[in-house]
């Protein structure tokens, strides 16, 4: 009879335990997102905070100074020249002459063409290092509240703990436990103190990685966001080609294909016209003279040469990185799209909130329905249960930046919902 008693209060604790540890959860991610007021705040405060911070400042002053070296590219390469000459001999001799260069092998033009892709290539590399930067504030700002919930769950358990402890003392005072009672509330609540001082120290070293990523932001608790529909592959085809690293390496090899087109011009020689007039004695004089390079000795092959590899290397370094990055699209989307579903799955199985479950604890404690030891293991599976959907739920938010930052959106995705107001 005792053994099938204790059996059964074993069972039922288990069962116990259970239902708490699969009932709590703590989601960053919910089930339907409806963009309100505070989304909007939120996404603002971002935007605002990672756009004051210097190393975005210093990627446009970068971009600026490509816009300059493009306007200057744009300008004639030669400019005019004038000379004189005079000589006070028995008869007064002088000449003035203008010179001017001719752009007859189109340098202007090629150079021209090389700054605009340049240019361009510049301003995909400002929107990837944007991107970049927005994402990474994403990550510390999720990191954050991950810290945040543990450090709040481990002061929880220390309460609950300081409050187990004291209760055995009185009830050892009196004799109604005993001394291992008493001892086991004690090394429990050491642990518990010990765990919660990591927990702030972690917290403390999240806030700084927000700081550090994402500058002076006022930090407020992570809105909860659904799962964004992920496309298909033939739309992820056409989404690679949006990436800002990727338009990036294509505008990087259309440079070095302008660059080529720079090569060639220097081959082609370009002539000098002068024209002059002057005095020589009683005759005026009127002078004519065309001037051309014999490019004999130096033909300028090899750096034709040399620019059509560079042009080669950068057309298969686009090429790789097109390849790399639609595996990496492809990757993300399924891994936050899998995420997705089985966290929500996982949200139906702990719909059922248990508010009292740490009371019930108690309670069966009190009554002497389970032992000191299954009260704390209890505790314990209680906080394990807690942590496992406060994890979840990172892991489902870490994707989803993943999959912005691969997809080149991190920053749209802010101001769309920074946009966006509730239909409801």
């Amino acid at each position: 009879m005792d053994l099938q008693f204790i059996d059964a209060g074993r069972l039922r604790f288990q069962f116990l335990v259970f239902s708490i540890c699969t009932a709590l959860a703590l989601p960053l991610v919910g089930q339907e997102f409806e963009p309100d007021e505070q989304h909007q705040r939120w996404a603002r405060a971002v935007l605002s905070a990672v756009s004051q911070l210097e190393s975005l400042q210093a990627a446009q002053s970068d971009l600026a100074e490509m816009g300059y070296i493009r306007q200057a590219a744009d300008r004639p390469i030669y400019n005019p020249e004038i000379s004189t000459d005079y000589e006070d001999k028995s008869e007064r001799e002088y000449a003035i002459s203008l010179t001017q260069t001719i752009d007859w092998s189109g340098k202007r033009s090629a150079r021209s063409r090389a700054a605009e892709s340049a240019l361009s290539s510049a301003e995909y590399r400002y929107s990837n290092v944007k991107n970049a930067m927005f994402a990474s504030a994403l990550y510390a700002l999720g990191e954050y509240e991950v810290a945040r919930q543990y450090a709040d769950l481990s002061q929880q358990q220390v309460n609950l703990l300081q409050q187990l402890f004291d209760i055995t003392e009185s009830r050892f005072a009196v004799g109604d436990l005993g001394a291992l009672d008493v001892e086991l509330a004690r090394l429990s609540l050491s642990e518990a103190l010990y765990a919660a001082a990591r927990a702030s120290s972690e917290l403390r070293i999240a806030q700084g990685l927000v700081e550090s990523e994402a500058g002076q932001i006022m930090i407020t608790p992570l809105p909860q966001f659904s799962s964004t529909q992920m496309p298909g592959i033939n739309t992820i085809e056409r989404l690679v080609d949006n990436i800002p690293e990727v338009r990036e390496a294509q505008y990087q090899f259309l440079n070095a294909r302008d660059v080529v087109g720079i090569a060639e011009s220097q081959r082609r020689a370009d002539p000098t016209v002068s024209l002059g007039s002057g005095k020589d004695g009683p005759d005026s004089v009127v002078a004519l003279t065309l001037s051309i390079p014999l490019y004999v000795r130096n033909r300028y092959t090899a750096e034709v040469s040399a620019s059509n590899e560079a042009a080669t290397a950068a057309e298969l370094r686009y090429v790789n990185l097109r390849r790399i990055k639609l595996a990496e699209l492809g990757a993300a989307s399924e891994s936050y799209r899998r995420l997705s579903e089985d966290f929500q799955r996982w949200q139906v199985v702990t719909e059922q909130r248990f508010d009292e479950s740490r009371e019930l604890l108690l309670l069966l404690w009190e009554s002497g329905d389970i032992t000191t030891a299954e009260y704390v293991f209890g505790l314990q599976q209680n906080v394990l249960a807690v942590r496992a959907g406060a994890s979840f739920s990172r892991d489902v938010f870490v994707a989803l930046i993943t999959w912005l930052e691969s997809s080149g959106q991190a920053v749209s995705w802010l101001e769309s919902i920074s946009q966006q107001t509730n239909s409801q």
